[in-house]
């Protein structure tokens, strides 16, 4: 079972569905190339050992490459190699159920930590196995955009914006191609396929499946696969099974303002101070698209222009940061009465610097190709609406790749969306109250798949709250331990409400 310190985030425009186990500090900067590493293959999945580059602060581990088809549709599709490390927990007993860790995004790497070492490994002694999805981390190919990282910024109309991104797309996408990557190879139902073909080739019967974000539309999809070889899921801040698109992640994010403000008003001491935080975000944001702040960018050649557009994407970031939450109502008044002085440091603490190792940034590229396989079919007049104008929530929008998907014209998953799943595996499902990119109603979902799930809404909590809290944790860590056991949640109902110190 894995613990760590917080989610990682984009950057100040824009904002992710999920990063992998951070804090990090990044690998050695003479890591070898990402260039994809893929040739003409038939053969099936295969796993083949390699040396560890894992951090020899870890418990004894093994690594590997699991070779797999790029397309398991086609013959003589690519083999593509994934990044693979079995943590033994030392001492086991041998009926210790394994766990296998899915990182969000899609896009993060899940190796990034354990090749630090800044991860923690809590519970009952198991095996722990990490793995890097298809085209992410230290997996290959590796689909980055660097293309992607310059953009317009939001003093831009939005058709000039999109125009700029789309060149940069297309770019990369050609790139990638030429490169030998078949891009029609990287959606939720190919990804679930190697972690079903993972467990097979390490000779596991069961494992618990961990799923954080939109690992946790990866894990499902692992179990309707292979529901026989999924002993338990753990679901934290699950990003749903069915599509979504452009006109949900709109919705989400003026309801995450609106909690946000509700959970201020609930407590005399935040609303008599700070005010209402909706209405004071509205105030600073229309000042800021009047008069634009500017921010020293360290190592930039030019100031970071912050408009209105970037003050309601800065706040759906720091609302995914559990640690940031407190201090927003605070933030949203000095804001609206014209102190821009906060900028400064939530622009440097939601910016994520590039790391040392590249395959420790977010790959781009197929967090862009995974969304579109998975969803892009199934958008409504509603989600091309968005589209044609997202207004205050346009990097948002732009960020989350659905406004790129006719550039990379990647086929849609069998069917147009991923196919339904439901059973009576435990499943302990948590989220946070507060979470702007998987709000609390998606737990809705879960409670129709799997009705004796254990469902947790943890207050304040954003994006990422499995081990939040000593609460939080030791719920987590019994249900590690025995899925089976009945769990002990009653300390949530201590847990304290946002904001109630004020």
């Amino acid at each position: 079972m894995l613990s760590a310190c917080s989610s990682a985030t984009r950057g100040t425009t824009g904002t992710t569905q999920g990063a992998a186990l951070p804090e990090i500090t990044t690998a050695d900067s003479s890591a070898p190339s990402i260039a994809p590493s893929i040739a003409p293959s038939i053969a099936p999945a295969a796993l083949t050992p390699r040396a560890c580059d894992t951090s020899d602060q870890l418990a004894p581990t093994d690594c590997y490459w699991l070779n797999v088809p790029e397309r398991r549709d086609r013959t003589g599709a690519h083999t593509i190699r994934l990044w693979v490390a079995v943590v033994h927990g030392v001492g086991a007993s041998p009926d210790s159920l394994p766990s296998i860790y899915l990182s969000g995004g899609p896009g993060y790497a899940a190796s990034t930590p354990f090749v630090s070492g800044h991860v923690t490994i809590a519970g009952r002694p198991t095996d722990v196995v990490v793995f890097d999805q298809r085209g992410v981390g230290r997996s290959e190919p590796h689909l980055a955009c660097p293309e992607l990282d310059a953009s317009l910024d939001a003093t831009h109309p939005w058709a000039e914006r999109l125009a700029y991104a789309k060149v940069a797309a297309g770019q990369c996408r050609d790139r990638l191609i030429a490169q030998g990557v078949d891009l029609n190879g990287y959606d939720a139902v190919e990804s679930a396929a190697d972690v079903v073909a993972l467990r097979k080739a390490l000779g596991y019967a069961k494992w618990t499946v961990t799923g954080f974000s939109y690992g946790g539309r990866l894990a499902r999809e692992v179990y309707r696969q292979d529901p026989a070889g999924v002993a338990a899921l753990v679901l934290d801040s699950a990003v749903t099974t069915a599509p979504t698109g452009p006109a949900s992640l709109v919705h989400d994010a003026n309801d995450s303002i609106y909690r946000l403000a509700a959970a201020c008003a609930a407590q005399p001491k935040c609303s008599a101070v700070h005010g209402d935080p909706e209405t004071n975000v509205a105030l600073a944001a229309a000042r800021l698209d009047a008069h634009p702040h500017q921010v020293a960018a360290a190592g930039a050649a030019a100031a970071v222009t912050i408009s209105g557009k970037d003050l309601y994407s800065g706040a759906f970031q720091a609302m995914q940061r559990t640690d940031l939450i407190s201090l927003l109502p605070a933030v949203a008044a000095s804001l609206a009465n014209g102190d821009d002085s906060s900028l400064d440091g939530f622009s440097s603490t939601l910016t994520q610097a590039p790391a040392d190792d590249p395959r420790d940034d977010f790959a781009r590229g197929a967090d862009e190709v995974f969304k579109c396989a998975d969803e892009a079919s199934a958008f409504t007049d509603a989600d091309r609406q968005i589209l044609a104008d997202p207004g205050k929530w346009a990097n948002v929008v732009l960020t989350w790749g659905w406004a790129l998907c006719d550039v990379w014209a990647v086929d849609p998953v069998a069917g147009g969306h991923l196919a339904p799943v439901s059973g009576s595996v435990p499943v302990l499902a948590v989220n946070g109250t507060l979470d702007p990119a998987t709000p609390p109603s998606f737990a809705d979902e879960i409670r129709t798949q799997f009705p004796s799930a254990v469902i947790l809404q943890y207050p304040g909590g954003g994006h990422g709250v499995l081990f939040m809290n000593d609460c939080a944790t030791s719920i987590a860590v019994a249900f590690y331990n025995d899925p089976a056991a009945p769990l002990d949640t009653s300390c949530v109902a201590a847990m304290p409400q946002p904001f109630a110190s004020g």
